[in-house]
């Protein structure tokens, strides 16, 4: 669980950046960084939520009505203010309650996803600067955020154990959505049905071989999995951390081919690891795998980065790709996490292939 004080800190490193800066004021809109900041859901939709971090002062929430009540128990924040609905007469708009709040400001930042129409509207009243703060102070995680994260991967760690062994040749890959509903069941007993909804999503799902190098792809519940390569992926949100798992597996004996294939798979997974270290460049690490895998004849199949960073999205920051410039990241607080549902000893051996 994070603690208030932890909210109150995380926001103070906002205000501390604004004061190095210059600025008068940074602004939060996105759903995933106002959960960081607040350890509250906030569904933006058409109805923006806007928490105006100030560089010197109160921090203020400005929200719908309709969202006030239950979030008015954030208790690091004391400052809200609403506006009626969207859209909205003048007077009782967002805009017309933001265009107070920022009266006199003359330099104000914006987060990375700040829509086109809340930046657009600043662009009126001060000079505008779209900043990566809160995305990159996600990317550093507190020992309560990896508890948070722990939690979530022994969800993620049971479905698939339970999901490895039941899967046979013939399977459909509807009854790969069963592991998330039913680590969502254990989650809910677990917790006394004491959840946030919005930060509670449970999802699984598998691609039969044709189709397991396209993950993004929208497989046919109707499909069956064959011999191989087939791939489970497994994606939890738990009291707002999230974790993802995927794993390659076989119904029957892969032949030689596969088997080579999927041993240079885990050796340019090593190579990543083995550089991943603090003061790491993530692009070289990237680099360094796609290296790997050209030297054996797989460039035309390269697709994808190496990987990403997991936490209140489950795809943020860092990220292991070409093109990153992010170099000093902590890796004291990924090791830990990383060993306990990515190893390679996840998925148990002692499960005979079929």
């Amino acid at each position: 669980m994070i603690e208030s004080a932890e909210y109150e800190q995380r926001i103070l490193q906002i205000k501390e950046r604004c004061i190095q800066e210059g600025l008068d004021a940074f602004i939060v809109t996105s759903g995933d960084n106002l959960y960081y900041l607040t350890g509250k859901s906030c569904m933006p939709f058409e109805r923006p939520f806007l928490l105006l971090i100030r560089a010197e002062g109160k921090t203020t929430f400005i929200l719908p009505k309709l969202e006030l009540e239950h979030l008015s128990v954030i208790s690091h924040i004391s400052d809200f203010t609403t506006y009626y609905e969207y859209p909205a007469v003048q007077n009782d708009s967002w805009y017309h309650v933001l265009n107070y709040q920022v009266s006199g400001m003359k330099t104000i930042g914006t987060d990375l996803y700040t829509r086109s129409e809340i930046f657009s509207f600043l662009q009126q009243k001060a000079q505008v600067k779209c900043l990566d703060w809160v995305f990159t102070q996600r990317f550093t995680k507190s020992p309560a955020e990896i508890e948070m994260l722990t939690e979530t991967s022994r969800y993620v760690k049971e479905s698939m154990y339970d999901f490895i062994k039941s899967v046979r040749k013939g399977s459909m890959v509807l009854d790969t959505l069963e592991p998330a509903k039913n680590a969502q069941r254990r989650a809910l007993l677990d917790r006394g049905f004491d959840v946030d909804f919005l930060a509670f999503n449970f999802l699984s799902a598998g691609w039969p071989g044709a189709r397991s190098a396209e993950p993004h792809s929208i497989p046919n519940p109707a499909d069956q999995f064959s011999s191989g390569p087939n791939v489970m992926i497994m994606s939890y949100r738990v009291d707002g951390y999230a974790v993802e798992l995927e794993r390659t597996f076989f119904t029957s004996e892969p032949d030689r081919q596969m088997k080579e294939r999927f041993d240079h798979m885990l050796e340019a997974r090593n190579i990543a690891f083995s550089l991943l270290k603090p003061g790491a460049s993530c692009h070289n690490a990237d680099e360094a795998v796609r290296a790997f895998l050209i030297s054996k004849g797989y460039e035309a199949n390269l697709i994808h980065r190496t990987g990403h960073g997991m936490g209140v999205s489950n795809h943020e920051g860092p990220f292991l790709a070409m093109g990153s410039d992010t170099v000093k990241w902590n890796l004291v607080w990924f090791l830990p996490l990383n060993r306990e549902f990515i190893s390679r000893d996840m998925v148990p051996t002692d499960i005979p292939i079929r």
